[in-house]
This record gives structure tokens, C-alpha cells and sequence, in this order.
């Protein structure tokens, strides 16, 4: 149905028909995209069950806690754009910021999180960089799509962040990684 529901929608609405492939291709990369990421953050939940909620809070942590030390990095230490046609605002600095940031949150995790005191130096920095990394591609992945179609915003639900799917989009590429690592 995730396929057939817009195929429906396309052949209603076909005009221009030298358009249609198109648009059927980018639809059906949203299905698969959301389809194939999403599911990961509800399985995170499994992990290290019974304080699997945890897990997921954890890892949401790291994504947020590294956009926003990338945000502050970037604004403050950035010179160097990271790729400049994609998101015009992110820079190396920025990147690196968020990387420590993210890095930061998993010691923080660990020592305060029930059922994370296991997880050892070495696990705390591949999870909290390869999280906050992710997240930076899960982030120019988003951008990327969103400049292709010539949006500002992938909507309106959440004023002042870009969409929902900006809020989420480095949990859909950091989720799998962490979930696989964990």
C-alpha cells in the first residue's frame, strides 16, 4: 500500500505527464527512506531491555546534543563551509563540535543512565561520535532533498525548526548505526 497509495495519487493528478516518472521516483524514495530508517528507533527500545527507553533517550541525546554543539561551534570557531551548495550554514568547525558534543552526552549517559554503566571509553566515543556524525548526514541528506525541490521547510508542524522530519532526520540515519553497534 505505501506504494500502490501513491501511484493512485499520481495517476489522478498526472499532469505534466513528462514529470510523472519523476515524481513517482521521489515518492518512492520517501517511502522507502522513512520506511527503511524509521523502524530502527523503535527497535533501539529493545536494547538492553528492561531499560530500553533509555536507550532511545540516549541516543536522541547524542543527536541533539550534537546539532547543538555543532550549532554553537559553527557560529562561533566556523571558517570553513562544509558543503556550501547543500546547507550554506555548516561548517568543519562545526562538525568537529558536534562530534566532541555528542561524545560528551554518551559519558554523560553512561554514568547517569541505568544499564549503560557497561559500556566502556572506546564504546562511549564510537557511539557518541558515529551518533552525532550520522546525525550530520542524516541532516545533509534532508537538506539536500529539500534544496532538489527548492523548499525552505519540509513543513510547518513544528515553527521555527524547518518540519518535523528536520527535528528527526539525523535519528533516521543514527538509529540503525547505534541499534547495530548496541
Amino acid at each position: 500500500l505505501a506504494f500502490v497509495i501513491p501511484g493512485v495519487g499520481r495517476i489522478m493528478k498526472a499532469a505534466p505527464i513528462e514529470d510523472a516518472m519523476r515524481r513517482l521516483g521521489a515518492d518512492a524514495f520517501a517511502v522507502f527512506y522513512m520506511g527503511v530508517t524509521f523502524p530502527y528507533i523503535f527497535l533501539l527500545r529493545q536494547v538492553n531491555d528492561p531499560h530500553g527507553g533509555y536507550v532511545v533517550i540516549m541516543v536522541m541525546a547524542v543527536i541533539f546534543g550534537g546539532d547543538t554543539g555543532a550549532y554553537f561551534a559553527g557560529r562561533f570557531l566556523g571558517k570553513h563551509k562544509l558543503a556550501p551548495t547543500i546547507s550554506p550554514k555548516k561548517t568543519i568547525e562545526g562538525v568537529i563540535g558536534g562530534l566532541a558534543a555528542g561524545v560528551g552526552v554518551m559519558f554523560l549517559a553512561k554514568a547517569t543512565f541505568p544499564g549503560h554503566a557497561s559500556l566502556t571509553v572506546v564504546d562511549c566515543i564510537i557511539l557518541g561520535a558515529g551518533g552525532a556524525g550520522f546525525g550530520v548526514l542524516g541532516d545533509l541528506v534532508e537538506s539536500l532533498m529539500k534544496r532538489a525541490y527548492g523548499v525552505k521547510d519540509s513543513g510547518n508542524l513544528i515553527p521555527g525548526h524547518g518540519g518535523a522530519l528536520d527535528r528527526i532526520d539525523g535519528l533516521l540515519f543514527s538509529g540503525p548505526l547505534m541499534l547495530f553497534y548496541l
